[in-house]
């Protein structure tokens, strides 16, 4: 999991993508890996206040793990929450799906980073986390609505559900973007999978 080492402390990811794309369970993997296999101290952070159930997933993955675990209701608190965890070697911040295209939920997210910035936070890394069995068109759609957020790289869930996996490339051509991680089922954190070269081309090849 080299990704999430870094010299940064903490070092933030903030996971965003189209609703029901897997951001909660993925967000729960990578945790798991980093406290089990990195040993590392994770705190969650939620701004999803839509689902309840969210919330609840979150507490129950966090209490497996002795992770902490907020849920914060404005910018402020998200400020206020981040520092109260500036101890911890990973921030995990999971948002609600949104329609991904949406001006308007595009300029809160904004505003969440942006906040973090006036506070001279290091920013985060932002994740976006698309679904490999969402047709070639939206998922384009979707990687060039959330550009202006500047993710660091794509995280590609349900690739268990799709038997054709040859969208990721040309996602990842025009985006530009890293491959990240690749989410191949439900299990936590069993199904999550670096992604690498090799690993991605055994998927788009199909073996």
């Amino acid at each position: 999991l080299d990704y999430l080492h870094s010299s940064r402390s903490p070092r933030i990811l903030f996971f965003v993508g189209p609703t029901g794309v897997g951001k909660t369970t993925t967000l729960a993997k990578v945790a798991t890996l980093a406290a089990r296999d990195e040993k590392k101290k994770i705190a969650f952070v939620t701004i999803d206040t839509i689902r309840v159930a969210a919330a609840e997933q979150l507490k129950t993955y966090a209490d497996l793990i002795q992770a902490d675990i907020e849920v914060v209701m404005s910018e402020e608190d998200f400020v206020a929450s981040v520092v109260r965890h500036s101890d911890k070697d990973l921030i995990l911040v999971d948002t609600p799906g949104k329609n991904p295209c949406s001006p308007a939920s595009l300029s809160e997210f904004s505003g969440y980073l942006r906040r973090l910035a006036a506070a001279k936070i290091p920013s985060p890394a932002v994740l976006l986390v698309l679904s490999a069995s969402t047709k070639l068109a939206d998922l384009q759609r979707y990687a060039a609505c959330y550009r202006s957020l500047n993710p660091a790289g794509i995280v590609f869930t349900k690739i268990d559900e799709t038997t054709t996996h040859g969208s990721i490339l040309p996602v990842l051509a025009a985006s530009e973007l890293p491959a990240v991680f690749l989410g191949t089922g439900q299990d936590v954190p069993e199904d999550l999978e670096p992604a690498n070269p090799r690993r991605l081309a055994r998927r788009i090849l199909g073996r």
